[in-house]
């Protein structure tokens, strides 16, 4: 076997080079896992290298990722990440829900017993937002 330094010939079984003294072990590089496409993404944080960005997948149309966390190693990130893409019901699509439902007239209590929380005023606080044209129709009801 060849020296990985010097070039050197040294017997297959030494660890260290006798000549200049280099470790001839090579470590494998770890494997890159590819994320699957529409999965979300994993990055470095620009601002503080050593931490890791999950951001969950992009709307169909490419917009929008929604800032999962940031975690102090990859596999944290991976991790948070799997956890999202497998919660049945993340609060990115129940916001919406919340107020297409409430603006289509489902009854309050139904709606908080579909999205799953205890009380009502979790549900009408958080995720039941009111669009801009029932606020301007209410704003018209004064002026009458």
């Amino acid at each position: 076997m060849l020296c990985m330094k010097c070039k050197k010939e040294i017997p297959d079984d030494f660890l260290y080079c006798n000549f200049c003294g280099k470790k001839q072990i090579i470590k494998p590089k770890p494997k890159y896992h590819k994320r699957e496409h529409g999965t979300g993404t994993i990055h470095r944080d620009k601002r503080y290298k050593r931490l890791w960005v999950a951001l969950a997948p992009a709307s169909k149309y490419g917009k929008g990722r929604q800032y999962i966390g940031c975690y102090a190693t990859r596999n944290e990130a991976r991790q948070a990440l799997d956890d999202f893409a497998r919660s049945g019901k993340p609060d990115l699509y129940n916001a919406t829900f919340a107020s297409l439902s409430a603006a289509a007239g489902v009854q309050p209590e139904n709606l908080q017993k579909i999205i799953g929380h205890a009380s009502f005023s979790t549900t009408a606080e958080v995720y039941i937002h009111q669009d801009v044209a029932t606020l301007i129709d209410e704003m018209r009801k004064i002026n009458k």
